[in-house]
């Protein structure tokens, strides 16, 4: 018999992530909230054997899960498996075999699975090139297995990882990257619960002269997230590489004096410096997209040649998709967390070298003076200027300006 483990409300509609670890029963459990004609995708990295003893049931049709390893289309993409409401996840392994599976399930919802653009990848140990370069749009789910540790890694080496690199992205095309999976409404940016995922955009909106202005960036720079499930979305066409290479966040150099990045917490997050391809003298707008879940608090602090800009993000409340933004000609910034596991944060950077600008929307302005600019006025933003060789003057700045980004 089939043990049913929660009630399925009528109507109830959004993907889900269950870890395999949870079904450790040796009844068949039918997996409840599952919608009709919805998908669903598996991301391990677990033995094919004892994936082989596990099997899901729905409409009829039987699967066991080392099948759905191989399940992929042409392009590299996972091929979901068809499921209802009558869902059923059945294991042979013992209790403690299914404890110590890392694997999970995606189930998309029914709009999902019906959408010909909405694609899942697990990122294997193999390079991944999507190129869409005439696709109206596009949103591509990315499950990172547990990958392996050697000997040699570094203690804070993360579990989980995804490196994109190599970004095609023409004008005509607008970007983001959201953390976790989507949700109802992942197509519309504007969606309260899509734009507070947001952690990367591409153009970005910034406030020259305190008049919101758009700037879209040529260059980007690889970029890796570190956590179990995240997704792009594109609207116009787009190329990029994707592999399971970590490369050591803890020093970097950028390649280009005006260039967008990212930078994010790892298993143990140690101190994070990224140095800035720069030139002296010029007029620069350096900003922060930020979002943190964090345990204890994290520094991050700019630097040009002549000053530093300390930016303080606490425990609470929590950052969610807030802009910073600073007239500075940044050299290096600096990331330091209070100790080691101090949460989760996710930061994208943003160093536009006016003198240089070529992208900037026509009639916007330069200012010479700081402007500080969030998306929420929830909390204070702790914000400390030091003049290099000097003593810091703290300064506590409210937010300022009060804005949502528009995309």
């Amino acid at each position: 018999m089939w043990i049913p483990l929660f009630v399925t409300f009528f109507g109830f509609s959004h993907a889900e992530l269950r870890q395999l670890r949870d079904y450790s029963l040796t009844d068949p459990v039918r997996i409840a909230y599952v919608e009709d004609g919805s998908n669903l995708y598996l991301c391990s990295s677990d033995d094919p054997a004892t994936l082989n003893a596990i099997t899901i049931s729905s409409n009829g049709l039987t699967v066991s899960l080392d099948q759905l390893l191989t399940n992929f289309d042409a392009n590299g993409f996972l091929l979901g498996f068809p499921v209802n409401s009558d869902l059923i996840i059945s294991t042979q392994n013992s209790a403690d075999v299914t404890n110590s599976l890392n694997g999970v399930l995606f189930i998309s919802s029914r709009d999902m699975a019906r959408d010909p653009n909405f694609l899942v990848y697990s990122v294997i140990d193999k390079t991944l090139i999507v190129n869409r370069p005439t696709n109206s749009n596009t949103t591509l789910v990315l499950l990172n297995p547990l990958v392996s540790r050697l000997p040699s890694d570094p203690e804070y080496k993360a579990l989980y990882n995804t490196r994109i690199e190599n970004i095609v992205q023409p004008k005509t095309t607008k970007l983001w990257f959201y953390k976790d999976i989507p949700e109802n409404g992942y197509d519309d940016p504007d969606y309260q619960v899509t734009a507070d995922k947001s952690i990367f955009t591409n153009p970005v909106n910034y406030w020259p002269a305190e008049t919101p202005s758009t700037y879209f960036f040529d260059n980007i720079e690889p970029l890796q997230y570190s956590l179990r499930a995240w997704h792009i979305r594109a609207i116009g066409g787009i190329q990029l590489t994707i592999s399971q290479q970590w490369k050591d966040p803890s020093e970097s150099i950028t390649t280009s004096p005006t260039t967008t990045g990212f930078v994010m917490s790892q298993f143990h997050t140690v101190d994070t410096v990224v140095n800035y391809v720069f030139h002296e003298y010029h007029v620069c707008v350096f900003g922060l997209l930020v979002s943190t879940q964090l345990f204890a608090d994290v520094n991050a602090t700019m630097c040009s040649n002549i000053e530093c800009e300390t930016l303080r993000m606490h425990q609470t409340p929590p950052m969610i998709s807030k802009i910073f933004e600073w007239n500075l000609n940044t050299t290096s910034l600096y990331i330091k967390p209070s100790r080691l596991d101090s949460g989760v944060f996710y930061m994208q950077y943003f160093r536009l070298d006016i003198n240089d600008d070529t992208n900037r929307t026509p009639g916007s302005t330069s200012t010479t003076s700081r402007s500080i600019s969030t998306r929420t006025t929830e909390g204070r933003s702790s914000i400390e200027t030091t003049t290099k060789f000097t003593s810091p003057i703290s300064l506590i700045i409210t937010s300022l300006i009060t804005v949502l980004l528009t995309y």
